[in-house]
């Protein structure tokens, strides 16, 4: 008998609590076109303000809510979200999507749940795929994707110009995090919905693209790099067929031929690349070529790269960036690894700012100190050469961000 009577209480209670979170739930959803101010606090906690449509001008209805918590078990118990939704966040709660997109050459898979169902549509990757896509989007929902090569720039930046919620996301984050949730498949489909769960639990920055003098700047540099390889690749080919000695010489002159024009074409390139670079980055090059050590070649690439240095708040988020930051590894007692530089970064620009450390040495005060102390505590010189790196880092980023020029100690004053 006490049995039944307690399950009967229980029965009761879930019901209520059903409908009370359900009416909750609803209420939130009517109150959409109401007053309604929604912010984010510290612990994911969501301070919400709503005003009911009969007392509009009257009633406001503050309440605290954590969602980790409250909401996001007691959901899961009542079953008012699927239980295969094992992510709860404040995007949610204020009822906007988070539409998730794989891009491949040719189409890209859009996934995105709503009312507990997930939906799943492949669309052409060109302007009326778009266009399909963009009657399925509303003004607060966010569309997170991939920097999958260059697949996906020509839709977020449609959807910037609509002035749509774009986020784009390093492929390694995604992949990582779908080896903690210990996902099997591998799909288009299946890397949608992941997108779309993993920008549904963090927090999404907006995309911002780049101007178009900097993406000409950059091409014009890859380019250069691959005839410079071409270059390389071509001398040393025709340095094996002399040393040979079988070489003749209808070859031997249609090898040199095109290294002369591979060489013509490479010196063409960079001046394209320094009339663009002083014409819209002048002031920027001069100061940072003030610095004993930076080049021309360095200083455009460092202004490429961080956007004017206008992408990066202090000095080491450009290290990390540029993939200088150390990593250790350790564990525990007995595990001391051997400690190494994160090379999670831009490799055109760390082989440059390496070489600039060579010259850095002997011609930059400050990194020559750095130098004689370093170098008396009997560090290798690889290693003292990553440390001038930094240090000329640090001094760019603070001249820059100053609006000032190099001088001597100007880092024991400098703010950053």
């Amino acid at each position: 008998m006490w049995s039944c009577c307690l399950a009967s209480l229980f029965f009761v209670v879930q019901s209520c609590g059903r409908a009370v979170l359900s009416s909750y739930v609803c209420i939130s959803v009517k109150l959409d076109t109401q007053q309604r101010k929604v912010k984010r606090v510290k612990n994911k906690a969501v301070v919400c303000h709503l005003s009911l449509r009969p007392f509009a001008m009257l009633v406001s209805l503050p309440f605290y809510l954590k969602l980790e918590q409250i909401i996001r078990p007691l959901s899961l118990h009542l079953g008012l979200i699927s239980k295969q939704v094992e992510y709860f966040s404040y995007k949610t709660f204020i009822m906007c999507k988070i539409i998730g997109i794989d891009i491949s050459k040719q189409t890209f898979d859009v996934g995105f749940m709503k009312e507990s169902i997930w939906y799943h549509f492949v669309f052409k990757n060109n302007e009326k795929g778009f266009s399909k896509l963009l009657k399925k989007v509303e003004a607060e929902d966010w569309i997170v994707m991939e920097a999958s090569g260059p697949y996906y720039f020509q839709l977020a930046l449609f959807f910037h110009k609509e002035n749509k919620n774009v986020c784009v996301l390093n492929p390694l984050i995604i992949r990582r995090y779908s080896q903690t949730r210990l996902y099997r498949a591998k799909t288009d489909k299946k890397d949608a919905q992941t997108i779309a769960e993993y920008g549904a639990q963090y927090d999404l920055k907006k995309w911002k693209p780049e101007t178009e003098d900097i993406i000409e700047i950059k091409q014009l540099y890859t380019a250069l790099e691959l005839i410079n390889k071409e270059i390389h690749q071509s001398e040393r080919q025709l340095e094996s067929f002399v040393s040979g000695g079988a070489l003749s010489k209808e070859l031997a002159s249609a090898l040199r031929s095109i290294i002369k024009f591979l060489k013509v074409k490479s010196n063409k390139l960079e001046r394209q690349i320094e009339c663009k670079a002083e014409q819209h980055y002048k002031s920027t090059l001069e100061r940072l070529k003030s610095i004993p050590g930076i080049g021309t070649k360095t200083a455009i690439m460092l202004t490429v790269i961080t956007n004017d240095f206008d992408k990066f708040e202090n000095h080491k988020q450009l290290i990390a960036y540029v993939g200088f930051s150390p990593r250790l590894y350790q564990s525990g007692t007995s595990v001391r690894g051997k400690g190494h530089i994160c090379k999670m970064g831009k490799s055109q620009i760390r082989k440059l700012m390496y070489l600039c450390s060579w010259s850095a040495k002997r011609c930059n005060p400050d990194c020559i100190k750095m130098y004689n102390r370093l170098k008396e505590k009997g560090k290798p010189e690889r290693v003292i050469k990553v440390a001038l790196a930094n240090k000329l880092l640090k001094q760019a980023f603070s001249i820059v961000k100053n609006q000032t020029y190099y001088s001597e100690n100007f880092m024991e004053k400098a703010c950053f």
